[in-house]
């Protein structure tokens, strides 16, 4: 899979269920062929995230019917590995690890809110908005990450920490100052 680009995105033959709310016509599939730290020489890791928005049928699935949970799982990795050998072939028998995770799965490993793997969507009511960083009368708190970004994944959580940084130092009076800003002081008074 070397020679396809890191993100693929193509139609399904035919609907995938994913649960009795959600129905999904097309895949996008992440190719991590280019980070060696995610499988050994000679590998390659894929993902595919598919959207449910039905936490309540996967928390009952997971809580009360762990062998329906585990074959509803299992359907859906079976429906994906043929749809992958449709769209590219020779991937069926190559197949050495699956794991398909759910919105109990993330709840499971993380206590994130309704399994949710990132924070608030973008909607155009909304667009970058920012959210609050700290809780009314609860003086000296503050709080970044993906619960106060609208948007999601590691970077805007990482601007979430920065700008949670400059508030902090807003309400300690400090003049907010970059490593870089830090280096390039640091250089200017070495410099005769």
């Amino acid at each position: 899979m070397k020679d396809l680009p890191g993100l693929v995105q193509f139609p399904l033959g035919r609907s995938l269920i994913i649960d009795p709310e959600t129905i999904v016509d097309e895949l996008k599939v992440r190719i991590h062929h280019f980070d060696p730290t995610l499988a050994p020489p000679g590998k390659t890791l894929i993902t595919i995230n598919l959207p449910t928005y039905n936490y309540p049928y996967w928390e009952q699935l997971q809580t009360s019917e762990l062998v329906r949970y585990q074959s509803e799982k299992m359907r859906i990795s079976k429906a994906l590995i043929e749809a992958l050998e449709l769209r590219f072939g020779g991937i069926a028998e190559k197949v050495e690890m699956i794991d398909v995770a759910t919105p109990s799965t993330f709840t499971h490993f993380t206590n994130s809110w309704k399994g949710s793997f990132e924070g608030w969507l973008m909607t155009p009511e909304t667009g970058f908005m920012n959210l609050p960083h700290s809780l009314p009368r609860l003086k000296g708190f503050f709080m970044c990450g993906q619960w106060v970004a609208v948007g999601g994944g590691l970077p805007r959580v990482m601007l979430s920490g920065r700008e949670t940084a400059q508030l902090i130092c807003h309400a300690d009076r400090r003049q907010f100052v970059t490593h870089a800003a830090v280096h390039d002081q640091e250089q200017m008074a070495e410099t005769p």
